[in-house]
């Protein structure tokens, strides 16, 4: 038997993993068997006292960094986050620049929560004016290990913390925060926090923040697909309203888009998405749905759209779903809305129906249903919508047919929304007054006066 056949029947019984003297896993061992157990890799002078570990639960491998040195190099710093072999540190870590140490936990105790600063330190302007460094000292619950991880410069993201699973109890994690010089890779350090997180009913949330820069935006943990939780900072915008990331799970350099939170394209026909995540200021209510570019040739099975009310959507293709046509955003945040319209048409020639407005640009919806006529961003400036309505049916092969098309204004007056200049419409059709939904949002009911007459005789 081989020393690594040797090695899987003792951890499977009685260690987690083992580190060898040698690479290969050769020479002396070190068991590594509890939840927190902590071991040293290599020197300051760059010789290992371990140069390989089997494979086991989840470990962290950081750069041990001493950050009371205001001369201390933070530059080709290591941080990994894996459970699988390695047969040769020197390799597997070529640029080590700083003593390394490693930690194990248990996945059954405690997550681990990362901390991004990418949509910081890459923002539209690349200009900061916040601090874009800090380093994260916490204990690792259920352990008496604590450990500290600095997220800086080319490596934006790192290790906030663990956080206790089997109770609700808090994990406080202090912060000190500065700004990185590229130059010379030090920090200057500016100030210090605290940031407290608790593990209830199955997600990590923030239980507390003080000290830290009033100029960052905190996002709320999100799980992403390796198990663990992250937490986005990004730098404050006044007025902004949603923000757009390339990657699923707020990777990649955050954007705005050019018009705040109006009709984005935000998914083309190729499957390219120019935006794979969203996060919302003040959400209210947003909705991805089909762009609808022509009514000739359209057929409306085609069209689809969907509803949100959480503020972060990490992943909007999953969202969204697969097969559907180009993928438009628009989100209603503050004091926006989006106005409804339920289709009470007692006649058979009219059985489809296209709203467009220059907020949402062009929607569908179907007789006997519900739609969307028009939306406000925020209830400010934008809240006077002129709206054409095109009023139609489907054929026998599926595409829509147009039989014509009508206006109307929708516009906020004080606390109530109004309808007025309606014009083009068939001769018995109605438009009721708006009415308001507990949510805030508003609802216009459409009849016509010979379905009104019948249900009421």
């Amino acid at each position: 038997m081989n020393s690594k056949e040797n090695l899987k029947q003792i951890a499977a019984t009685d260690v987690w993993l083992k580190y060898y003297e040698g690479p290969n896993y050769g020479g002396r061992n070190q068991a590594i068997a509890h939840h927190g157990d902590m071991i040293q890799l290599s020197n300051a002078d760059g010789s290992w006292l371990w140069q390989a570990r089997s494979n086991g639960p989840r470990t962290l491998t950081y750069s041990n960094l001493n950050i009371d040195d205001p001369a201390q190099s933070y530059k080709n710093r290591i941080e990994e986050w894996t459970g699988s072999e390695i047969p040769f540190f020197a390799e597997e870590f070529l640029f080590a620049a700083h003593p390394l140490s490693a930690v194990t936990t248990d996945e059954t105790v405690v997550a681990r929560v990362k901390i991004s600063l990418q949509n910081l330190v890459n923002n539209d302007s690349n200009v900061i004016t916040v601090p874009d460094a800090l380093a994260a000292t916490s204990t690792i619950p259920q352990s008496t290990t604590q450990f500290t991880s600095v997220t800086a410069g080319l490596l934006t993201e790192g290790t906030l913390g663990f956080v206790d699973m089997t109770q609700a109890v808090t994990t406080d994690v202090t912060i000190r925060f500065g700004f990185f010089d590229n130059a010379t890779g030090t920090i200057q350090w500016t100030g210090s926090g605290t940031l407290s997180l608790v593990f209830e009913n199955g997600f990590v949330s923030l239980a507390g923040v003080s000290g830290l820069p009033a100029d960052w935006v905190i996002s709320r943990p999100v799980q992403t697909p390796d198990g663990a939780w992250k937490i986005d900072i990004r730098q404050f915008a006044e007025g902004m309203t949603m923000f757009y990331y390339p990657e699923t799970y707020f990777y990649g350099t955050t954007a705005a888009p050019g018009v705040d939170g109006l009709n984005t394209q935000i998914q083309f026909n190729e499957g390219y998405w120019n935006g794979k995540s969203i996060r919302v200021t003040n959400m209210r209510l947003g909705m991805l749905y089909s762009g609808v570019m022509a009514l000739a040739q359209y057929r409306p099975e085609v069209y689809h759209q969907v509803f949100f009310t959480e503020p972060e959507q990490p992943d909007l293709p999953s969202l969204y779903g697969e097969g559907h046509p180009t993928a438009f955003a628009f989100v209603a945040a503050g004091n926006g809305y989006f106005v409804f319209i339920d289709s009470e048409i007692d006649d058979p020639n009219y059985t489809d129906f296209f709203s467009q407005s220059t907020m949402t640009g062009m929607t569908y919806f179907s007789n006997r249903d519900t739609g969307v006529i028009t939306a406000s961003r925020d209830g400010g400036g934008d809240s006077f919508s002129p709206c054409t309505l095109y009023y139609g049916q489907t054929d026998a092969e599926g595409f829509y047919q147009n039989t014509g098309s009508g206006s109307l204004f929708i516009s906020l007056n004080g606390d109530t929304l109004v309808v007025t200049d309606v014009q083009g419409f068939p001769a018995d059709w109605q438009f009721s007054a708006p009415v308001k939904r507990e949510d805030g949002h508003w609802t216009i009911t459409l009849s016509n006066a010979v379905s009104a007459g019948e249900r009421n005789s």
